[in-house]
């Protein structure tokens, strides 16, 4: 017997990691290296845009989501880590159409906005601080760190994340 409770899956990115390679999808090979063939050839990478993409078409496919139809039977959460990096005053949601826009344009054409959420996790700037560790022990570390949700707004209870799933 089939559940018809709605499955979620969540998708983590560190903005900060994301490779710069030169890619395929925003770049246009010289006319010339074209015709004759001899001229200096650059090296081709594929981008992380394209691999998380291929992530996701790859998932969609496992569950069997028909590419004609928008995903309503599973929910999607996009989780920019380690916030504290960036420099920016943006939601998550415009900050993933600014750093990866073909993704946000994919996930945006295969799953209904309803089954959507663009949430950032704030690591409360540890990751870079010496003796961290120490203070985590000490503390704890759910005294570390918050959400920021979807309208902007901020939770210190990080465990939202899960409760959002069920």
């Amino acid at each position: 017997m089939q559940s018809n409770k709605v499955k979620t899956g969540f998708y983590f990115i560190k903005p900060s990691d994301l490779t710069t390679s030169y890619d395929l999808s925003n770049k246009t090979i010289k006319p010339e290296i074209l015709e004759n063939g001899n001229g200096k050839s650059e090296e081709f990478f594929v981008s992380d845009q394209s691999s998380y993409i291929e992530l996701l078409q790859i998932l969609l496919h496992i569950k069997g989501q028909d590419a004609h139809f928008k995903n309503s039977a599973t929910k999607l959460t996009m989780v920019l880590t380690c916030w504290d990096e960036l420099t920016t005053s943006i939601t998550p949601k415009e900050e993933l159409g600014k750093i990866l826009p073909l993704l946000l344009s994919f996930i945006e054409t295969n799953w209904a906005e309803s089954k959507i959420i663009f949430w950032s996790f704030f690591s409360g700037g540890l990751i870079k601080r010496p003796c961290a560790e120490k203070q985590i022990q000490e503390m704890g570390s759910e005294n570390f760190g918050y959400i920021l949700k979807s309208d902007g707004s901020k939770d210190n209870d990080i465990t939202q994340l899960i409760l959002e799933a069920v």
